[in-house]
């Protein structure tokens, strides 16, 4: 029906008589809206830095939005706080540099070991407890009662510490 409403619409070339039908039925969504969009877009687990790179520029295409905002707006996005850090320290002056650092990085795995790094690239080590000082948990997913500050790692007394600690030489001498 809309075709046949004008005649010229029939001799239009087909780019032309497009980006008419774009105009005539496409919803405009609210500036507003395109920018909620835009923030809430995450990275997810298993998807590649890239896709999710290219879904924030092409969503930021479409609102008002500087370079330095963009930028912010990507790395607000990663949901890893220490990779999200470490995107904050490099200093990021374009979207494709941070695009360039991060396309062979893949999020952790949740609930699998993950490894500490040193923000300066050194090697890696495990992750150790600060409760019970055992390596593959943090103190927040310890199942072990809270250690007070500068109490034994073996029994949580507070009058010695763990290399005199009785408890621990007598499960070791068994």
């Amino acid at each position: 029906m809309w075709l046949n409403s004008e005649e010229e619409h029939l001799t239009m070339p087909i780019e032309q008589l497009l980006i008419l039908l774009e105009d005539s039925f496409q919803h405009q969504e609210s500036k507003r809206a395109l920018r909620r969009k835009f923030e809430a877009r995450e990275w997810i687990r298993d998807e590649e830095f890239a896709r999710y790179f290219s879904d924030k520029m092409r969503l930021a295409a479409r609102i008002a939005i500087d370079v330095e905002e963009l930028i912010d707006g990507i790395i607000e996005g990663i949901p890893d706080e220490a990779l999200r850090r470490q995107a904050y320290m490099q200093c990021f002056v374009a979207p494709y540099h941070l695009l360039r650092a991060f396309e062979k990085i893949m999020l952790p795995k949740k609930g699998t070991q993950q490894s500490a790094t040193s923000s300066m690239g050194g090697s890696s080590t495990p992750i150790r407890c600060y409760n019970c000082n055992v390596r593959g948990h943090m103190a927040g997913e310890c199942r072990k009662p809270k250690r007070e500050k500068g109490a034994c790692y073996g029994c949580c007394s507070t009058n010695h510490q763990v290399a005199h600690c009785h408890e621990r030489k007598d499960k070791e001498a068994q």
